[in-house]
């Protein structure tokens, strides 16, 4: 049986839209998911960092809500698929969008699943676990889900430990 408590948890994700910490996104539902993606960037005030091994130019597309002057680094392999990632695709994102400042890093191979930090390194960081690359979210169920507080140093230190990785050679 549910306890108040975990009546008010459920119900913090509903009552105020800026406060959103969980996402659950359907097959088929595309647009919301691309919504979720979206508000998560737009609340970054600093950066964003992003772990995704399968990005594409959808992921840069979802990363443009970030308010101007928010650092964007992604980390990634960029495996190879259909939809992957081109140096002629970036030198176009970042032809047409200056005010972006992105930087894409080597993942390392050791990464599965996605993860995003907003405003690293602030004291209003946070973090989420994301089933599904923002370019394919919605394709079929998956979920975007912070994580809490009381596990915040570690994945900030999975991040710290990725900052002075290479840049991707796309």
């Amino acid at each position: 049986m549910a306890s108040k408590e975990d009546f008010k948890k459920v119900m913090d994700n509903f009552i105020d839209p800026n406060s959103y910490k969980h996402f659950l996104l359907m097959n088929g539902e595309k647009i919301e998911a691309d919504l979720a993606y979206t508000t998560v960037y737009k609340s970054a005030k600093k950066s964003i960092f992003l772990i995704d091994n399968y990005i594409g130019l959808k992921t840069l597309e979802l990363l443009r809500a970030a308010k101007d002057n928010v650092e964007i680094i992604v980390f990634s392999e960029n495996l190879k698929n259909k939809d992957m990632l081109t140096q002629s695709i970036l030198n176009d994102f970042k032809q047409d969008y200056p005010n972006i400042q992105l930087k894409i890093k080597n993942a390392g191979t050791m990464y599965h699943d996605r993860y995003l930090a907003i405003d690293y390194g602030t004291d209003y960081e946070a973090f989420y676990l994301c089933g599904s690359s923002s370019k394919d979210a919605g394709n079929k169920i998956s979920t975007i889900s912070k994580i809490e507080e009381s596990l915040r140093d570690m994945y900030h230190d999975l991040f710290k430990g990725m900052l002075n990785n290479a840049d991707l050679q796309i």
